[in-house]
Order: structure tokens, then sequence, then C-alpha cells
């Protein structure tokens, strides 16, 4: 669960349950609040594959998400998520690849750049179609935006390699959709997975074997990152603006 932040009333946020950890065990065995410098600190320690989870307020209201996971084998996706209902999101704006979303082995086409989706629920082969598909994998994020029926909310990361999974969507259609997604809403991955194929219906979850490119993600020892989150998003020019979002130099 956040901790509560002084630029924004946590207590009717959505945005709470997690970090939940996507692949492997995480049993809690302990938890301390201590200062460190003049910021309050809760870290929250486990048993498994997560090691620990390290939450800081700092002073200019952004909040810090500290965390270490370990994992040993090959995998379609790694990370953590947490739940936010669905319905509440309105769009999102983002600075990374874009706009249309990705699989590990269709990275291609897409481009670094700050893009703006809106909420749709695509799913290609079914009306109403609308491009690009909001709901996906993004990859490379610096900071996204998340506008919704609560106010804006501000993720950003300094760490390269992020993606950023948002909500639940088909890649391939049929009795059992594929791929598997993560558990929760909206996850922070270390990798993601591949998409199989569907030529002359003949659906096919073996994304190995298409190639290299296509299969899972061997991950061999401790993982790291940092997220930080603003909720209410800072002012940052004393001109008249209908909202503020921090400047990129100033996130960090």
């Amino acid at each position: 669960m956040l901790l509560g932040t002084k630029n924004a009333s946590m207590d009717n946020l959505s945005f709470r349950t997690g970090p939940v950890l996507v692949q492997g065990i995480a049993n809690l065995t302990g938890s301390r609040h201590y200062q460190e410098g003049k910021s309050d600190v809760i870290e929250f320690t486990y048993d498994g594959n997560m090691r620990y989870t390290k939450w800081k307020m700092l002073g200019s209201g952004w909040l810090s998400l500290e965390y270490e996971y370990q994992l040993n084998g090959s995998y379609p996706f790694a990370g953590i998520s947490f739940n936010y209902p669905e319905n509440f999101v309105l769009g999102a704006k983002w600075l990374g690849k874009g706009p249309y979303r990705q699989w590990k082995n269709r990275l291609e086409g897409t481009t670094l750049n700050v893009w703006e989706n809106l909420y749709n629920n695509t799913h290609t082969g079914y009306y109403p179609l609308v491009y690009p598909e909001f709901k996906g994998y993004y990859g490379d994020i610096a900071w996204m935006e998340f506008n919704t029926v609560e106010g804006k909310f501000y993720v950003a990361s300094k760490d390269s390699g992020l993606y950023v999974r948002l909500f639940d969507f088909y890649g391939l259609s049929g009795a059992k959709p594929f791929p598997e997604l993560p558990v929760g809403d909206i996850s922070f991955l270390d990798c993601i997975p591949a998409m199989g194929t569907k030529l002359a219906l003949n659906i096919s979850s073996n994304t190995s074997a298409l190639g290299p490119q296509s299969e899972p993600t061997k991950i061999n020892g401790p993982v790291k990152r940092t997220l930080y989150f603003y909720f209410g998003l800072p002012k940052t020019t004393n001109s008249k603006e209908q909202y503020s979002r921090p400047a990129i130099d100033n996130v960090f």
C-alpha cells in the first residue's frame, strides 16, 4: 500500500494495492519506519523472490519506490503490478515508445517520443475498432501521466528498459486468450512476452519456434529498480494553466 503524500490526499485514491510481484513468491516478513535525512521511509522485507520494497516521501512531494527481486530462469514477463479500476481511466500521456503497443518480437515500428492515447477497449477483429489501442505493453518509458476521473497522477523512472503494461488485452483470441498476462491492472516490467501466430486460423502459442527474439527472457540474478510517483501534478510555472506536469529535468 502506498504512503500518504502531502501534495494530494491518498485516502480516496484507488491506486493502492501493490506492489505485487508478477513472478515468484513474496512473503512479507517485516517492516520498519525511519527517517533518512528529512524524508520519511517505510521499508518492507520478504521471504522468497522479492527482497525488499522501500517507500520514501521526498520533500518535493514525490514518492519514490525502490524495490529488488531475484529470479533464476526464463520468463515471459517480470516486475511488479498495482491494481487500479479500468473504468476510472480517461487516457495516458508518456515519454517512451509508441503510439502502438509492443510485444517482445514486435518492437520495431514504434518510435521514442511523447505520445498520448485516449482510453479505448479495442480488440482487433471485433467492433468497434479504435487505433492505436490503449491497452497493452509500452517500452522505454521515462514517465507516464495517467488521466483519470480521480485526477491525474504521474509515474517516472530514471532507469532504462522499463515497460509499462496497461490493463487486460488480447493478443491471440480463442478459447484461452494468449499470452498470459501479469496479475494486477498496471504493471512496471523488466521484460514482456512475445506474440504467437494465427495464420490460416492455426493459432500457435509456441513463440520460441519463431526465433530467438520470441523466446522468453532469461533472468539470472537480482533486479533492482526505482519508480517515482506524484499525485496531483505540481505547478511548474507562474502563468495560468489548465494543469501542471513536472518539467522532465525536475523529475529526479
